[in-house]
């Protein structure tokens, strides 16, 4: 059945309202207006919002709006959230945190495959760290948050935007470091195959683990695809989409755009949980695939993507465009203590790396007072920790002991590592460069052993061994990353980098011309390794027959 959501006096005058009638199977209307409201959804159901409207131009067409603006401040108050939760049959974790605009809550085996429970078409804002009377007890914000066995939850054709948390502030799966009793005490959240497609996630923020995105531990077969993820931020890990903890899926498609970290991974992060001193559980398999990760920014390591602690999670990062991240340490693409990665096909160009971050390097190439030293812009590899040394029984006399992906059939081209040195003002005066440096291994006398790939110049990295090149890719329309490197309150020791870009900047394309000699220069398969059969565009490659 139908249930139409208005302020037609004939129709539900809330989205919870209409949540409580409905049955399993029904289609909740979200008519187009704006409802104040902070919603729990424990049904298997269908959210239906009629679009999110033109927030640019409301004459063209107001959508269905979820405003959670007012928690704890004239709406819901936290008891009255604490009693709906109380009043919805659920399963997980002893605590459901508030302050988000929609939770969702299941119970083990309500939700499945045969019908999907959905939330489309509808704008999401106002979520938060929230403020206001009542026992507020844990707290998360947000958007959306799924809390435990929401599975094949659909999340879909949304605008989310605007939302704070603590642990990500877009859309939330499940929470970090915290027992399921339901599942015997395991660290699963049982969040299994939810997909998040066509949605735009937009200038969210959290405090911890992530920005716009946050997938946490026993998210199996997740898959994010076709969203334009753009200008969320996260004090700490992954400013676009954050994977921390075990859970395994695909990143696909996706517009990863503006988002920063002020810790690691600005665009795409994906991590295990801390376990020191002990080894991280690690991840599992993650195929990063055909996405933008463009003009993101970390206050560290990983620009555009970051794989930390991933341990033995099978991570392939494919036919991706990583362009014009910029990183206060190092690498568009950084490494640690990660097994088993494959990066193939990808174009990883005018990346920046800034020496500027408080942990930059200040020692190796003896810099000045208040200077540092220039590394890898580009993908950049960190020796293995000594504790993963320990678990996987390597002897680095013989092992690699340091994250050696499979890497072949890429374009590294052009990524540029800066510096201080001790001069300069800091006052917007430019940073001196250190030239281009595609590629780095933090560990002295190792190489990685890349094949098939275009860089901007050989080295260890990239021999001139028949199968690399080192000519102009001659892309379609490159451009170059503008930013500035400030002292923040005056203090040459802590130093602020911003990304210059207004709406009207152009995005650049980084596709081949067709006089491109990167053009059908590849490898089909390196060992038991293959290519991808398309390209970044969904389009076939030419195989070699």
């Amino acid at each position: 059945p139908q249930r139409h959501v208005s302020a037609d006096p004939l129709h539900y005058q809330t989205i919870q309202a209409a949540i409580d009638a409905a049955v399993d199977g029904d289609l909740i209307l979200v008519h187009p207006g704006t409802y104040y409201e902070t919603i729990v959804l424990g049904k298997t159901v269908k959210l239906q919002g009629y679009g999110v409207g033109v927030t640019n131009n409301p004459t063209a067409g107001i959508g269905s709006l979820i405003d959670s603006r007012f928690f704890g401040l004239g709406g819901m108050t936290a008891d009255e959230f604490y009693a709906k939760v109380a009043a919805t049959p659920h399963d997980g974790p002893v605590t459901v945190p508030l302050g988000q605009a929609i939770t969702v809550l299941a119970t083990d085996g309500a939700f499945g495959p045969a019908f999907t429970t959905q939330i489309d078409g509808v704008a999401i804002r106002g979520g938060q760290r929230t403020e206001g009377e009542g026992n507020l007890g844990a707290i998360q914000g947000g958007g959306i948050y799924a809390h435990a066995y929401a599975r094949y939850l659909q999340v879909s054709n949304n605008l989310i935007q605007s939302n704070s948390g603590v642990r990500g502030g877009g859309v939330i799966l499940g929470q970090a470091y915290t027992p399921n009793p339901t599942a015997a005490g395991a660290l699963d959240n049982e969040n299994d195959f939810v997909r998040l497609h066509h949605n735009r996630v937009l200038n969210n923020g959290g405090i911890m683990s992530a920005g716009g995105v946050g997938i946490f531990n026993g998210a199996e077969g997740f898959q994010i695809d076709h969203n334009v993820i753009c200008g969320n931020y996260s004090a700490e890990y992954g400013g676009g989409i954050s994977n921390f903890g075990f859970s395994s899926g695909a990143i696909t498609d996706n517009e990863v755009l503006f988002n920063e970290a002020f810790d690691e991974g600005g665009g795409i992060m994906i991590g295990g949980e801390l376990a020191l001193p002990f080894v991280s559980p690690g991840t599992g398999d993650i195929d990063i695939l055909r996405n933008r990760i463009q003009s993101n920014l970390t206050n560290d390591d990983g620009s555009g993507v970051r794989l930390l602690q991933s341990v033995n999670g099978n991570i392939r990062i494919m036919n991706n465009i990583i362009v014009n991240n910029l990183a206060t340490d190092t690498g568009a693409v950084s490494l640690d203590d990660a097994l088993h990665v494959e990066i193939i096909n990808n174009t990883i160009a005018r990346n920046v790396s800034t020496g500027t971050a408080e942990d930059a390097d200040r020692v190796t190439c003896a810099p000045p007072t208040d200077g540092s030293c220039p590394h890898g812009a580009g993908l950049v590899s960190a020796g293995h920790s000594a504790a993963l040394i320990a678990a996987a029984g390597l002897n680095c006399l013989v092992d690699s002991c340091f994250s050696d992906p499979v890497l072949f059939n890429n374009i590294f081209w052009e990524n540029e590592a800066f510096y201080l040195d001790g001069t300069q003002s800091l006052l917007g005066a430019p940073l001196p460069s250190g030239g281009f440096i595609d590629l780095e291994i933090g560990v002295a006398g190792e190489s990685f052993n890349g094949t098939y790939n275009v860089c901007t110049a050989f080295s260890a990295h990239c021999l001139l061994d028949g199968t690399n090149s080192s000519g102009d890719p001659l892309f379609v329309a490159p451009i170059i990353s503008a930013f500035q490197a400030l002292a923040f309150a005056g203090d040459p020791a802590f130093v602020t980098v911003l990304i210059e870009d207004t709406p009207g900047s152009p995005q650049g394309n980084y596709h081949l011309t067709g006089a491109s000699p990167a053009i059908d220069a590849g490898t089909d398969a390196v060992g038991p390794v293959n290519a991808p059969a398309d390209d970044f565009d969904s389009q076939p490659r030419p195989l070699d027959p």
